[in-house]
């Protein structure tokens, strides 16, 4: 027997694969199914519904592990939803500096690079808001009061553009509603927001 298959048993043993990261690695592909939820933001596009287990793995491998796997294929079920985005700036929601750095990266940019599709992440800045998790659904929304704002360099751009927002989960929409308010002063046609799961 190889003794590098010999040691990646051991591996594994000692360190098995996390059940999402084993469930990930049997997904080939998965079709988004567009949906609308009335939220905080106002109505919301969603790709799939977080309770489907293929869903929450890929986003929860990608969100938390950097899977590559996981942000490949999520990327190309975005890339199918928004394969023409015309005239769109897409915006990423962006995470807090102090996530930012802890993570060593945003998981919605990451899908955004996996789809191709071209985005800006210059233009929304993200002070130190809350975490989410455990709040109640009025706490959450007001927890993300003011916690967006737009860059002065940037702000020509938002004026006149039709901006879609995306997110990776949205629950109460209260992210994305403190995202809009941030954009709204700066006059844009029109704001859309996406989110991979709801």
């Amino acid at each position: 027997m190889n003794l590098s298959i010999v040691f990646e048993q051991l591996l594994q043993v000692i360190f098995p694969k996390r059940s999402t990261a084993q469930l990930v690695e049997t997904i080939v592909a998965l079709e988004p199914k567009p949906r609308t939820v009335e939220t905080a933001a106002g109505v919301v596009t969603y790709l799939f519904d977080y309770r489907d287990q293929a869903a929450r793995a890929l986003i929860t491998e990608a969100k938390f592990h950097h899977h590559d796997t996981a942000i490949r294929l999520l990327g190309s079920a975005v890339r199918s939803y928004l394969a023409d985005p015309g005239e769109h700036l897409i915006l990423p929601i962006p995470l807090s500096p102090q996530r930012q750095r802890a993570r060593g990266y945003n998981q919605t940019t990451a899908i955004l690079n996996a789809a191709r599709l071209h985005h800006r992440t210059d233009g929304l800045r993200r002070t130190n808001g809350r975490p989410q998790t455990n709040l109640s659904r009025g706490e959450a929304v007001t927890s993300q009061d003011g916690v967006f704002s737009v860059s002065q360099t940037h702000q020509h751009l938002l004026t006149g553009s039709s901006l879609i927002l995306f997110d990776d989960v949205v629950t109460t929409g209260a992210t994305l509603s403190a995202a809009k308010a941030a954009l709204l002063p700066h006059s844009p046609a029109a704001i859309h927001c996406v989110a991979l799961a709801h």
